[in-house]
C-alpha cells in the first residue's frame, strides 16, 4: 500500500496517529480500509480484502480487563475514572512498577467477561464490541470462512509469515514487533504481586 515510503520498522497501533506522521508519504486514499482495531466489519464490506487476527476469548477477555475494562462502557463509567485512558486508575486499581494492575477482588473480571462475552461475533456482524443484542453467531461463522485472511494473535508470527506466504511481499520489521505487550510483561512477570492479582482475575474467569 505504501511501497517504500516509509520505513520496514514503523510500527502502526491507529489510523489517526499514522496519517498524523505519514499522511503525506502514504495518504488515506492509499487504503481501501483502514480503520480502528475495533471497527465493525459493516453490511458492504467486501470480505476477501479483510485481514484479522483472532485471539483466545479468555486471553482476550484479560487483554480488555486490563485495559480499563475496554469496550464495557456502562462497567467504565462507573468504576473507572476515564473511559479507554489505561494511565488513569478504576476503583481498586493497585499501583506496580509504573502502572495501574485490576484487582479482581474489587472489580470482577466475570462482570466484564460477561459484558464483552460476544465482542468477536459483534464485531464480524456490524455491531460495536459490547453491544448487548442478540448475538448473530451464525452470520459471524460464515463471514470468517470469507476474510481475506484470519491470523491467531497467539500465533502471532507464524500468521505473518503465513501471510506473506499467501499474498507475497518481504516481513517487515513493524510487523513482528509487539506494540501492546501487556501488563505482565511491562510490570515484569517476576512480580509476586502482579503474579497475585493475575492468578486471581485467571482464576475467577475459569467459571465463565
Amino acid at each position: 500500500v505504501c511501497g517504500d515510503a516509509i520505513p520496514a520498522n514503523v510500527t502502526v497501533q491507529e489510523p489517526p496517529a499514522f496519517f498524523a506522521v505519514f499522511g503525506d508519504l502514504c495518504p488515506e486514499s492509499n487504503f481501501g480500509r483502514f480503520e480502528y482495531g475495533h471497527s465493525p466489519i459493516y453490511d458492504g464490506t467486501p470480505l476477501h480484502q479483510v485481514v484479522t487476527m483472532l485471539r483466545q476469548p479468555r486471553s482476550r477477555v484479560l487483554s480488555g480487563y486490563d485495559h480499563n475494562l475496554h469496550d464495557c462502557r456502562h462497567m467504565q463509567a462507573s468504576l473507572c475514572l476515564t473511559r479507554e485512558n489505561s494511565d488513569k486508575p478504576c476503583l481498586g486499581d493497585v499501583w506496580l512498577n509504573g502502572h495501574w494492575v485490576k484487582n479482581a477482588s474489587v472489580i470482577n473480571p466475570l462482570e466484564y467477561a460477561r459484558c464483552v462475552e460476544n465482542c468477536t461475533v459483534n464485531l464480524l456482524t456490524g455491531q460495536k464490541c459490547g453491544d448487548q443484542s442478540e448475538p448473530d453467531v451464525e452470520t459471524a461463522v460464515r463471514k470468517v470462512a470469507e476474510l481475506g485472511f484470519v491470523g491467531l494473535t497467539e500465533e502471532w508470527n507464524m500468521s505473518v509469515c503465513l501471510f506473506h506466504a499467501k499474498f507475497g511481499g518481504p516481513i517487515l520489521a513493524g510487523e513482528v514487533y509487539d506494540v501492546r505487550p501487556g501488563v505482565i510483561k511491562i510490570v515484569g512477570e517476576d512480580d509476586s504481586k502482579l503474579k497475585e492479582l493475575n492468578a486471581q482475575a485467571e482464576d475467577m474467569l475459569n467459571a465463565w
